[in-house]
């Protein structure tokens, strides 16, 4: 977190081998990656986005229409889906940003996240 790296603690995953699944995650980063123009954003502040995507381990369901209408006529909106790989899971962390558009946030100090990280740990 000291780098300004978005990290995320994945709160619900099952296997997506042959197919597609939903991840529930919160993803970390710092209050100022969220607002960089803001001039009066504290060192220890930092937003916990609570978030899903969909996620496949099988490459072949990228090529397909079949998942992505699924998707759509589940939740009348088109989603992308993202290749995971549980052995390779910093390549995952690649498409993390600091977006608060998730389903919530909540502003925490580096007191209160480091509160929360040890309860998880």
């Amino acid at each position: 977190m000291d780098t300004g790296s978005t990290v995320c603690l994945i709160k619900h995953y099952e296997t997506a081998k042959d197919h597609v699944k939903m991840m529930h995650f919160y993803t970390v980063f710092t209050k100022e990656a969220a607002y960089p123009l803001c001039d009066d954003i504290g060192d220890d502040e930092f937003l916990i986005t609570e978030s899903f995507v969909f996620v496949t381990q099988d490459e072949k369901v990228l090529t397909t229409s079949h998942y992505y209408d699924k998707i759509f006529d589940s939740f009348s909106e088109y989603f992308p889906i993202y290749y995971f790989n549980p052995d390779r899971i910093e390549h995952f962390y690649l498409y993390l940003d600091a977006r608060t558009n998730g389903i919530s946030t909540w502003q925490v100090s580096r007191q209160q996240l480091s509160t929360v990280l040890e309860l998880k740990a």
